[in-house]
């Protein structure tokens, strides 16, 4: 298993301090029944790492952690990659960044805050981030042929981990992607991702609503799809009634990134067309496909036409009579016939 890492002190000016009242629970009450505190109680008790007890950190130098972090039991963690939890901060993505700087932001670690006071989404538009909701950063590494391809990838892994995971209660059709880097559920948008690059190392963020969606107010007239909020296995993230965000990831991550693994397999076989044959999986789990849509650009430049799919570097198809028009960037929302 791999360590979780509390930042129990924060960190500098992107992180407030994540207190515990008994080594276990949160004592933020911000924190209090959003799944948080029953998912820090199973996680712990929490100690200092060089008490012996915990895990080390993910380089295995103790010295490398920033101060005050605590670690759980060496017995739990999460079998994907390493994990490292804050309390309020100003973007998950901020943290993983300074993480990063400290060499403890590695392939397939996650970077998961509470709550974020300036969550980002497409185009940098705000992200609605209260306690509760899962608000995670990925270190992920892409093949060069499927860099174009990262969203989408990290969409369909997504999608597939969940289909997984939440069995039963996920129909066939019911989790989509809505292109480019969009999660519905039964129509309703209960997940966002958002790819980040420096340096040449990328790191993959989501945003899962597990509690409650944005609020009207935070939608967009005319283009944003309603807000959801994603179910919760019958028996409970990982088997426990009361698990969060944290017990959520602990779930859906040995999925989600053995799916990515998968689909660069799918591109290594393919050769040359490798990133044709990963677009075409993606578009099979578009959301749309065969309606008319409109995309609407950044300057308000819009275009509509028939769903048809995806091109090999994940441009999104549309047909307008004998036109075909490929986009890649954009907001897409169906048209109501």
């Amino acid at each position: 298993m791999h360590p979780i890492h509390l930042l129990s002190q924060g960190l500098g000016d992107m992180a407030a301090p994540l207190d515990l009242k008994d080594s276990t629970a949160p004592s933020d009450a911000a924190l209090a029944g959003t799944g948080w505190d029953a998912d820090l109680r199973a996680q712990g008790p929490w100690r200092a790492p060089h008490d012996g007890a915990g895990q080390g950190s993910p380089q295995g130098g103790d010295a490398d952690l920033p101060p005050g972090t605590l670690v759980g039991p060496a017995e739990k963690g999460c079998a994907a990659g390493p994990v490292f939890v804050c309390g309020q901060a100003t973007s998950a993505f901020d943290v993983a960044w300074a993480l990063h700087a400290a060499g403890l932001f590695t392939d397939s670690t996650a970077v998961l805050a509470a709550i974020q006071t300036s969550g980002r989404g497409q185009m940098r538009r705000p992200w609605h981030s209260p306690a509760g909701n899962l608000h995670v950063v990925v270190r992920w590494v892409e093949p060069a042929g499927l860099a174009r391809l990262t969203p989408l990838v990290a969409g369909l892994a997504l999608v597939r981990a969940l289909e997984e995971t939440l069995g039963a209660l996920a129909g066939a059709g019911d989790l989509r992607i809505k292109w480019p880097n969009d999660v519905l559920f039964r129509d309703s948008k209960i997940a966002g991702v958002l790819v980040e690059e420096r340096g040449g190392a990328v790191a993959v963020g989501m945003g899962l609503n597990l509690r409650q969606g944005p609020p009207p107010s935070a939608l967009r007239d005319g283009w944003a799809v309603p807000g959801g909020v994603l179910p919760a296995p019958g028996a409970g993230w990982g088997g426990r009634a009361q698990a969060g965000p944290l017990g959520a990831w602990l779930a859906l991550a040995p999925a989600l990134l053995a799916q990515r693994e998968r689909l660069h397999a799918l591109a290594a076989t393919a050769g040359a067309g490798g990133a044709l044959r990963v677009a075409d999986e993606v578009a099979a789990h578009l959301a749309w496909t065969g309606r008319w849509v409109r995309v609407v650009d950044g300057g308000g430049g819009e275009v509509c036409g028939v769903l048809r799919g995806l091109s090999a570097d994940g441009g999104l198809t549309l047909a307008d009579g004998a036109r075909r028009h490929v986009l890649h960037s954009g907001s897409v929302v169906a048209i109501q016939e």
